[in-house]
């Protein structure tokens, strides 16, 4: 190879830090002549950093490893018995650690799998050949070509500010009954106060998510939150059929966001939606002038658009279970309903956008409700493959 793609092997790698550990001569000769100024520089930083820990420490490479971390935030190892394993990838591959120290290897093509770092490749890290096989691989519906258009917006956004906020607002715990094939079905019997179908479906894919997202980011900080759509006890009919009062439906979504929080496997923010809008006030005061501007026609003929026809069709047979109505239920009925849910996406994606900085949203419910979210605020929005019927 020629030095401008130059990349030391584990031979190399451990043939130049055994020298520097011993703090004898390093033979450079292999070495292509633009690097070798920096070996004094490392070697001077790693006797700084024994120095710093002391006679004891383990592993033994943990002073390489602490001054790899400054230059690579999302350098990760791990301790598995007695052995040590370096958990951050490159192209599939795990670099050798003079890679790392050289600073060889660019931080944006960095992965905490060697599947992740392959799906992500190496031209762009907004690169939609790459990144679109890796969020599939995790559960995530392919997002529409806008969808796509604004997730790069955030990614460059995140990496710019490296800070990654993701919302997902989740049902709250209505009853269900188990299905075939991992599927569920709503019964709407009560609502509970466990982590909801929604809710477990985003637990799924949670963790990888963070991981893909903070590798193709590079943000140092992800915060995600996870917002149970508490609002639902507001309406009489919901609550005449759950057979709750307000008071106990809303006490028992503050049981499911803890739930949510305490079964989560990465660390999740979970909350009630409402928390972020003034309560039950702020968003009954933002809902009704959403309904109202969709009913006035601001947004167009929402009724007889194919939005909401082919929303309203999807969603036949949960809409019959949900408001009690028979199979025959008409479509302007079933439309309806869809109109006054997508006042409320509508209403939610204008809270996000106002709450928080550039937000991704990612959902677990119904696809088909996605475009409600972005009526009035540009969001990203990304969906995974739903877990019920």
């Amino acid at each position: 190879m020629s030095a401008d793609t130059w990349i030391p092997n584990s031979y190399e790698s451990y043939r130049v830090l055994n020298a520097i550990r011993e703090g004898v001569p390093v033979d450079d000769s292999t070495l292509p002549s633009k690097y070798r100024n920096h070996l004094a520089r490392i070697a001077d930083e790693y006797g700084n950093e024994t120095k710093r820990l002391g006679n004891s420490y383990a592993p033994r490479n943990l002073p390489f490893y602490n001054i790899i971390r400054r230059r690579y935030p999302q350098f990760r190892w791990l301790e598995v018995g007695q052995q040590t394993h370096v958990e951050t990838y490159h192209r599939g591959r795990k670099p050798s650690l003079l890679a790392y120290l050289l600073e060889l290897i660019p931080s944006s093509e960095l992965a905490s799998t060697a599947r992740i770092s392959m799906a992500q490749g190496t031209d762009s890290i907004n690169d939609r050949e790459h990144y679109l096989p890796a969020i599939a691989s995790l559960g995530a519906c392919r997002p529409s070509t806008e969808d796509c258009a604004r997730l790069d917006r955030w990614l460059s956004r995140s990496r710019q500010d490296g800070v990654a906020t993701i919302i997902s607002p989740v049902c709250p715990d209505y009853s269900a009954e188990a299905g075939e094939e991992r599927t569920y079905r709503f019964t709407f019997a009560g609502v509970g106060s466990g982590c909801g179908l929604a809710g477990l479906r985003l637990l799924e894919s949670i963790e990888g998510l963070h991981k893909l997202f903070q590798t193709m980011t590079g943000a140092s900080t992800l915060t995600h939150h996870v917002c149970v759509g508490d609002f639902e006890a507001f309406s009489p009919d919901n609550l005449a059929t759950v057979g709750l009062t307000e008071d106990l439906f809303l006490e028992n979504n503050r049981r499911t966001a803890d739930a949510l929080a305490a079964a989560s496997p990465v660390p999740i923010v979970a909350s009630l939606f409402t928390d972020h809008c003034g309560g039950r006030n702020g968003w009954m005061q933002r809902y009704e002038g959403m309904l109202a501007r969709f009913e006035a026609g601001e947004f167009g003929i929402l009724c007889e658009s194919a939005l909401v026809r082919t929303a309203a069709e999807a969603r036949r047979g949960l809409y019959e279970r949900w408001h009690g109505v028979a199979a025959t239920a008409s479509s302007d009925f079933l439309r309806s309903i869809v109109i006054r849910q997508g006042a409320e996406y509508a209403t939610m994606g204008a809270v996000i956008a106002e709450r928080f900085a550039n937000p991704l949203i990612i959902g677990a419910d119904h696809q088909r409700m996605a475009p409600f979210y972005q009526f009035v605020a540009d969001l990203p929005v990304l969906y995974l493959d739903r877990n019920y019927d």
